[in-house]
């Protein structure tokens, strides 16, 4: 039994595209597609809009999605397999996981 699940991406060339992702019943992924372009891609990333303009490989929109849930440490294995970013969004990633480390940090001490 496979189950579709269908993610929307804000995408301003083309609304309508999307990432398929099928899964069986086990809940593994046996197949991820997904289709960008060379226009502007809104992603939220750790609670912050990130623009990106050029292609977006349809990975990618899933990864950050699992980041926004899982955070650091699955951003540390990311990097420990190789995964590879566009350079200015592996920055802003970098960038907003020391902003919220620091800001969990302020509230440690403060609690």
């Amino acid at each position: 039994m496979s189950k579709n699940i269908s993610i929307g991406i804000n995408h301003h060339a083309r609304p309508s595209s999307s990432i398929g992702i099928t899964s069986t019943s086990s809940g593994t992924i046996s197949y991820v597609s997904g289709s960008s372009g060379h226009s502007k891609n809104k992603f939220n990333i750790l609670g912050e809009v990130y623009e990106h303009t050029g292609y977006i490989d349809g990975h990618i929109a899933v990864a950050i999605s699992t980041i926004n849930v899982l955070g650091k440490p699955f951003w540390d294995e990311l990097k420990k397999n190789g995964v590879i970013f566009p350079h200015e969004m592996e920055q802003f990633i970098e960038k907003r996981i020391t902003i919220l480390e620091r800001d969990k940090k302020i509230d440690d001490i403060i609690n």
